[in-house]
Parts: C-alpha cells; structure tokens; sequence
C-alpha cells in the first residue's frame, strides 16, 4: 500500500512539473497579437492623425486683412467650426452683415482647404494652406456682396478681397 500510495505521489509531483510553465514577467503582455494585425500600430495615441481630424477637433480664430483707400481694415473672425460629418462651416465674425450668417461648406486636398459661405447677398470664399508646425490656416478671400433691393443705406455691393490666417483656439 505505501508503494502504491508513493508512487501516486510521486506520479502527480512529476506530472505537476511537466505541466508547470515558467512565472511570466510582468512586462509580458498577457495575450498574443494576431498575425494580421502585427503591423497595425497597437497604441491609438500613434495612430496619425489627419488634417481633417484636427478641423474636427477644435474651434478656430484669426482675422481677415484688407487694404481700403483709407488704409488696412482688420475683420476678427472670432469663431470657425468645422463639421466633418458633413463638411459644414460655421462662423462668427466681427464685421457687421445685415443678414445672418448661414453655415458654409469646405473641401480639402491634402493640406488646402476651400471655404464657401453663401447666404445671399453674401457670398464668402476663403482658400488656404494648413501649417502643421505652427497649426495656422493662411490664404485668400474674397468677399462678394451682391446688388439687394432691400439694403440698408450703409450696404454697398462690390467685392473684397484680402488675406486671413485662422489658428487653434
């Protein structure tokens, strides 16, 4: 009987050790990546992230410059938002408009972006470059104000064109 009972013992001490694995380091990740998925990059904060992602995320402020025969006039667009979802616009500004701003579209090749607002008799286009390093869309625009019956006496049509630059707020 202890022959029996020692080799049952030592039967599942030897089976114990076979079936052991070493301790794991605890640096060791506790799964295994997929093979397909090994040049994924793992961590989402490396993911990149694109220009439109960047619209997406934050509101954006700058001015407008023109030269007048006065001399330069400075527009404050206090607020630019983008909507990627359906590439709508939307801002304020400072300079006065007698009818109220509706939102806008924009279209982005690479690193320029085209912005079109139209809400009659108004018509803006802004076309600018994106500078990831200093994080500051600059360009052109142009203003279009179309001939309206109903104008106050302080409206004039005409065009106006110039230069922006908008930054992260």
């Amino acid at each position: 009987m202890k022959k029996v009972l020692s080799l049952s013992v030592l039967f599942f001490l030897v089976a114990g050790l076979v079936n052991a694995q070493p301790p794991g380091r605890p640096d060791e990740p506790k799964y295994t990546v997929p093979k397909k998925d090994i040049l994924k990059p793992q961590n989402p904060k490396l993911l990149p992230i694109t220009f439109e992602q960047i619209l997406d995320d934050a509101s954006w402020h700058g001015t407008r410059i023109w030269n007048t025969t006065a001399g330069v006039t400075v527009d404050s667009i206090t607020t630019l938002s983008f909507f990627p979802g359906n590439k709508q616009v939307t801002w304020t500004k400072q300079g006065w408009e007698f009818v109220s701003p509706k939102p806008g579209n924009y279209l982005i090749t690479g690193n320029k972006i085209n912005i079109q607002f139209n809400y009659p008799p108004y018509t803006h286009y802004l076309e600018g470059t994106y500078d990831a390093a200093n994080k500051t869309i600059s360009g052109t625009f142009r203003e279009e104000r179309a001939a309206t019956r109903n104008a106050p006496p302080a409206y004039i049509p005409g065009t106006t064109s110039g230069t922006f630059s908008i930054k992260l707020k």
